[in-house]
């Protein structure tokens, strides 16, 4: 494989890594601002007000734990997909050097 080809690998990559994490960060903001909605209609009803909230609280954090999971499955993705080239590159830069 020629070093053009490793470099435009390692450019894909980067460009989906990069446009999961900003997909997964935009989605996470509007879910938040969509959810909050009905939960600070629901809080201020005396008697669901404090359920609601404790409920919007566990939802929440449910909610970060799946992003938060999302962009580091992402992370890692990246990272072995990086080292993959790494390893692509190296291997054609040896080629290169024992057949000229």
């Amino acid at each position: 494989m020629d070093q053009r080809t490793i470099r435009q690998l390692r450019g894909a990559s980067d460009l989906v890594g990069e446009t999961v994490a900003a997909t997964v960060t935009l989605v996470a903001q509007t879910h938040r601002t969509m959810a909050r909605q009905p939960y600070a209609l629901l809080s201020q009803i005396p008697v669901i007000g404090r359920p609601a909230r404790l409920i919007e609280q566990f939802q929440n954090s449910i909610m970060e734990q799946v992003y938060s999971s999302i962009l580091s499955v992402n992370h890692l993705a990246s990272t072995i997909s990086t080292a993959a080239c790494d390893h692509l590159e190296q291997r054609a830069s040896r080629s290169e050097v024992e057949n000229p």
